[in-house]
């Protein structure tokens, strides 16, 4: 049996083109896709026209077992910061980390591995239009690399929305070794 991959999204203005294409990418390889919220129920997008408006929600991040799932990956989008750089948010990022599984974010999330501790000594990339990252990864040990995906190994980060299939598809590979 195929262990499917943990998507996890805020719970209001996650980035819908990054999930659905993250998504899609997941599920055209036959790997199933669970989704984690810091609350249950529907998680609400971010408005970007032809993406749905919002998605199911299967586990709080608390609720999560990392054994039951191939690799942990973080949605970014406006909000991602505010209602996913939490302690339960770090917790399972480090449980998956210490089981040596894939594990990574998109856009504006590495900041939350990153925070969590999971990103120092390594290479990754992600969202800087605020001029921020940069200085936040040199903070925690992270050489910024400028790319639209970057596999540092089990660590996959990408720059946004653009590289969210390229993103789907290095986690496909990650999860299929």
């Amino acid at each position: 049996m195929i262990k499917p991959v943990l998507l996890i999204v805020a719970s209001k203005g996650y980035q819908p083109v990054e999930f659905e294409d993250t998504k899609k990418a997941l599920l055209d390889a036959g790997i199933p896709v669970l989704v984690a919220s810091d609350h249950t129920g529907r998680a609400q997008a971010k408005a970007v026209e032809g993406y749905p408006e919002s998605t199911s929600v299967d586990h709080a991040i608390a609720d999560v077992k990392p054994e039951a799932v191939a690799g942990v990956f973080i949605i970014g989008g406006p909000d991602a910061l505010e209602f996913l750089d939490t302690d339960e948010t770090h917790a399972l990022l480090r449980a998956v980390a210490q089981k040596s599984m894939p594990y990574g974010a998109i856009c504006i999330a590495p900041r939350i591995v990153a925070r969590a501790g999971l990103l120092t000594g390594k290479k990754a990339t992600g969202w800087d239009d605020d001029g921020e990252l940069t200085a936040l990864f040199a903070a925690h040990g992270v050489e910024y690399v400028r790319k639209p995906v970057f596999v540092d190994g089990n660590v996959i980060t990408a720059d946004g929305p653009r590289a969210a299939h390229s993103f789907g598809d290095a986690i496909v590979r990650a999860v299929s070794q």
